[in-house]
């Protein structure tokens, strides 16, 4: 049956006169205390902050996405009063349902009906957005619908929490196996190259859309490489920096930044170079690629890149660092014995992203079709 939603969602606006109720913010992970995700004390003057109370619905407007949550539970809390708050008419839509309908993808009126301002980022045209019809099914299939899709997100959680143990596995073993060792060598001491890239905006190389795939710190993650996002380059950068042309099997770390240390394999057979924040590190045989990455990545490994870092504009670490690293080295055989059971984790992990793949797929075609 179709509603406007003037008839299911009304403006709440109720002040914290007396600052009696704590804050809470809204996100992807839904309503969550302010307490727990900022660490710097909080003010407690929350006098100026709007109520919310069971049924409530949420919405907040940020520059560059819109979130929306629901409080379901019976307790009262306050908002910023930059939030958007409404109370539910659960007389005609379940609260769990309509949570679901304007987090849809395809649904989402709060987007559809939001303005752009100078000053607050964006505000909600009320008066278009509450003329919306919007279907809502019986009682019996908001339940079922709801169900449904909670127990695909259970799933998905089930399987992302599988590999996160099957990680701490990976690092339990090393710590395992290699805690003891007492030899230690310079990185610079078990590489053929140690290098990094440079900027193209300074040699005349232009992006484009396909070309030499262009390694940045952003795709260099903790283990493994990131190219949700690529960017090209014309094929000359080759040329101007033939030390930084990637193969397969090199090993890159982040020097510049925030991201200081973050180390991963580069697996690929494309074409590539690197930027200025990134160092190559080739390495010869007398170290297997999978432990040394596991020992770049470890804590052990982030002290001592805490220890030479050099803060100039932004925190960096030198080429002449990375070769003074000292990594224990133990007996190749115990190396490649790691790299073995490393490579049974992988393929559980890969069996496991699968699943993850499939439910997401599943979850996307049924939230389509529900509200779409």
């Amino acid at each position: 049956m179709k509603y406007k939603l003037s008839s299911i969602l009304s403006e709440y606006k109720e002040t914290n006169d007396k600052s009696l109720y704590e804050p809470v913010a809204v996100g992807k992970y839904g309503i969550r205390k302010r307490s727990e995700i900022y660490k710097k004390k909080l003010s407690d003057d929350y006098a100026k902050n709007k109520v919310i109370r069971e049924n409530c619905l949420i919405v907040g407007m940020g520059s560059n996405q819109i979130d929306v949550g629901v409080l379901l539970r019976d307790e009262i809390y306050s908002v910023s009063p930059a939030y958007h708050t409404y109370r539910i008419n659960t007389e005609l839509i379940n609260s769990d349902y309509i949570e679901l309908l304007f987090n849809a993808k395809n649904a989402n009126y709060f987007n559809k009906y939001s303005i752009a301002t100078a000053r607050q980022g964006k505000k909600i045209d009320l008066k278009a957005l509450l003329g919306e019809e919007v279907d809502v099914p019986s009682f019996d299939i908001q339940k079922k619908t709801v169900e449904l899709i909670a127990h695909i997100k259970y799933l998905i959680n089930t399987e992302e929490a599988s590999l996160l143990l099957l990680d701490e596995l990976i690092k339990s073993r090393f710590n395992e196996m290699f805690a003891n060792c007492i030899n230690y060598e310079k990185l610079g001491n078990l590489s053929i190259l140690i290098t990094k890239g440079a900027s193209p905006k300074w040699q005349g190389i232009n992006y484009i859309k396909s070309g030499v795939l262009f390694v940045t710190s952003e795709n260099v993650r903790n283990g493994f490489m990131d190219l949700s996002n690529p960017k090209y380059l014309e094929e000359k950068v080759n040329i101007k920096q033939p030390r930084s042309v990637l193969q397969r099997g090199d090993i890159l770390i982040n020097i510049v930044g925030a991201s200081i240390g973050r180390a991963a394999i580069y697996n690929l057979d494309l074409l590539a170079n690197i930027n200025q924040a990134v160092c190559l590190v080739r390495i010869s045989k007398l170290i297997n690629p999978i432990y040394l990455i596991n020992y770049l990545n470890s804590n052990d490994a982030m002290i001592q890149y805490k220890n030479m870092i050099k803060s100039m504009a932004r925190d960096n670490l030198s080429l002449q660092n990375i070769a003074d690293i000292q990594i224990p080295l133990p007996e190749k055989e115990k190396q490649d014995e790691f790299d073995a059971f490393v490579d049974r984790i992988d393929k559980l992990k890969f069996n496991t992203q699968q699943r993850i793949e499939k439910y997401q797929e599943l979850l996307n075609k049924i939230m389509d079709e529900y509200f779409n």
